[in-house]
């Protein structure tokens, strides 16, 4: 599943790709750089997905909570004050 951070994520990843395929001469070199460059980009699309789906799902679990808590009947549970 694409997330909406792969797009920025590409943009700057092909951004060094190109970095290197400019600057660099050396052919062997340039691969091995290019090889850590898609790593990287497999790696941060992962940490991205998961970091995204732990969120999403402390946000479900939170709502499902709050909505737990508003069918109880507070007020059972006050303390009323002593009577003078």
């Amino acid at each position: 599943m694409s997330t909406n951070y792969d797009f920025y994520i590409d943009t700057f990843q092909n951004a060094k790709k190109t970095w290197i395929n400019t600057f660099v001469q050396h052919e062997e070199i340039k691969t091995a750089l290019n090889d850590f460059v898609d790593g990287q980009t497999e790696y941060t699309k992962t940490a991205v997905k998961l970091g995204s789906d732990v969120a999403s799902r402390v946000v479900a679990e939170s709502v499902s909570q709050f909505k737990n808590m508003a069918k109880i009947d507070w007020t059972k549970f006050m303390v009323m004050p002593a009577s003078k």
